[in-house]
């Protein structure tokens, strides 16, 4: 029986030593947590609890055992710098730097009151360091009145404003800013001669100073003086004009049209009817294709052709009323051919100088007999421009392969105001149609 009391003695003992069976192993308690078993987790007594140091100005409330923190550092409490001290903290007797501040005062002297002219003053005793100072006043601003406009703003000039100090009379300037340019419609600047641009211009309804120009073609320029009919492509109109002129005996109307071949194909110019209206497009006078000269008959591409026409009336019975212009429409009708242009041989031309006639000799130097022979001699200014235009037909007699003839071609010395216009000339010869 006393063999078997012995193991029963022995966990008795353990169990008295342990709850849970085993010898523990404390950890010591902290300030949040109680005596605690590594082993079973078993707790015994409390925690110790925080010992708090209480908060300064720059940290906040601070356990002095494990470091925790709560809420905020208190912060500076300043005594204010003043001409004695600097600023200080008050509790911890921190100082940031070691700025003295100025004198102060609370009843001043007021010695030279400040204007807007000049600078004033004040005398004090200071209320801490009891010394006396002195303080300069700025000067105060300007009492302008309101600004007045001495100069108007133009659009070419800028204008002013002025204003001036009711106290010390001292003036202010300030610059107004020019005005916008009042745009005016277009409207012709210059106009386009034979061969150059002219112009047009936008100008400023203020000041009338041209603002905007921009080309106005010789193209544009002639648009309206001739119309189309037939083939359209493949030329240019590249002139067309008309001369108005009256004396005793006649009232003259000459016109002519410039065509150049700007296609790949031969051109034939095939007929043209000249009409003559006024600027508001009212008919004075018409003149059908009869009586007008064409050639060279057949040009090649980048040759040029010509329609023209002088038709003379009576000064007495024919004239007509330009009051209101005279203007061109050219109809015109041009045809693509496979034909190849003819050019017979001139020679010994000569031109008189007085008035545009050239005379010469024109030779057959084709292989056929023509039923006529048409010249065209040509009188052009200083820019390549078609003046004056001489025309003769030689129809009486039939020209042979080989055969010469003289001529004489008469220009519409009409339209001249001065035969010094013309610079030079040239004569073209060819098979009529007839």
């Amino acid at each position: 029986m006393k063999k078997y009391l012995l193991p029963i003695l022995s966990f008795m003992i353990v169990m008295v030593l342990s709850g849970c069976g085993h010898e523990h192993k404390w950890m010591e308690a902290t300030c949040t947590e109680p005596k605690t078993c590594t082993e079973c987790g078993e707790t015994e007594g409390e925690a110790l609890g925080h010992k708090w140091v209480e908060a300064t100005c720059t940290e906040p409330k601070t356990c002095s055992v494990c470091g925790e923190k709560e809420g905020e550092p208190l912060g500076h409490t300043w005594d204010m710098a003043t001409c004695l001290h600097p600023t200080t903290c008050k509790v911890c007797g921190f100082i940031p730097d070691d700025k003295l501040a100025d004198h102060a005062c609370d009843n001043w002297e007021e010695v030279l009151e400040a204007t807007c002219a000049e600078e004033g003053y004040r005398k004090g005793i200071c209320k801490y360091c009891g010394k006396e100072f002195t303080v300069v006043l700025e000067r105060i601003d300007h009492a302008f009145g309101e600004w007045e406009t001495t100069t108007e703003p133009t659009c070419n000039s800028e204008g002013e404003q002025k204003r001036t100090c009711s106290v010390c009379e001292l003036e202010e300037t300030k610059v107004l800013p020019k005005l916008e340019h009042d745009l005016g419609d277009w409207e012709v600047g210059e106009y386009p001669e034979y061969g150059t641009d002219g112009e047009y211009v936008q100008k400023c309804k203020l000041c009338e100073e041209t603002i905007n120009t921009k080309p106005f073609t010789f193209a544009e320029f002639i648009t309206n003086r001739y119309s189309l009919k037939g083939d359209k492509e493949g030329f240019t109109v590249t002139d067309a004009e008309v001369y108005y002129s009256k004396d005793d005996l006649f009232v003259v109307l000459h016109a002519l049209v410039e065509i150049t071949n700007t296609g790949e194909n031969n051109l034939k110019l095939s007929k043209c009817s000249f009409e003559f209206n006024d600027d508001e497009g009212h008919l004075l006078s018409s003149v059908d294709d009869i009586h007008n000269t064409s050639g060279p008959n057949i040009i090649k591409p980048e040759e040029k052709g010509y329609f023209t026409v002088s038709y003379i009336y009576d000064a007495q019975s024919n004239e007509l009323d330009v009051s209101n212009g005279v203007n061109v429409l050219a109809n015109i009708t041009v045809e693509q051919t496979k034909e190849e242009p003819v050019r017979l041989e001139v020679s010994d031309t000569s031109w008189r100088g007085e008035d545009p006639t050239c005379i010469g000799r024109v030779t057959n130097n084709t292989n056929s007999t023509p039923s006529s022979v048409e010249i065209l001699a040509l009188y052009r200014n200083a820019n390549g421009r078609v003046i004056s235009v001489g025309h003769k037909t030689i129809w009486e007699e039939k020209m042979a392969p080989g055969d010469s003839i003289s001529f004489e071609a008469m220009g519409d010395w009409y339209n001249l105001q001065n035969t010094s216009d013309i610079n030079d000339y040239e004569v073209i010869a060819f098979p009529g149609d007839f």
